[in-house]
């Protein structure tokens, strides 16, 4: 087992505490990290680690999370960690934010296993140990 970094995705072994490849600090096996699956029928499932603090979803490339999807707006979402809660927010997107198939208006709390779509990719939140 490998401590995945955050930052740059590098696997580094379970002792280091920083990343071997860019310094940045790793979180301990065990710890809880958001990600999100995409579930889309033409891609392999598809895992994206998520930042524990906010995390920006759209098409350009300023994104925390960069997804090719025409329906996405440039700046769609956002995925954010407010009072012990990980949130989902629409970035008043052209298309919407559904929330287990239900537009959302407002920022919503998130819980393991909740279905996301932007645009034509559905994505599966999930907050895992650390592997």
């Amino acid at each position: 087992m490998k401590n995945v970094c955050l930052t740059c995705y590098y696997e580094n072994h379970n002792e280091n505490r920083f990343c071997t490849q860019c310094g940045a600090r790793l979180y301990e096996i065990g710890a809880l990290t958001p990600r999100l699956v995409i579930l889309n029928e033409n891609k392999e499932k598809e895992i994206i680690f998520l930042n524990n603090i906010h995390n920006t979803i759209g098409r350009d490339v300023e994104n925390d999370v960069v997804i090719d999807d025409t329906k996405i707006s440039r700046f769609h979402a956002s995925i954010y960690y407010e009072q012990g809660h990980y949130r989902l927010k629409d970035l008043h997107s052209k298309n919407g934010v559904y929330l287990n198939g239900k537009k959302i208006a407002d920022p919503e709390r998130l819980s393991e296993g909740y279905l996301i779509r932007l645009g034509s990719t559905i994505f599966r939140f999930e907050i895992s140990q650390h592997y």
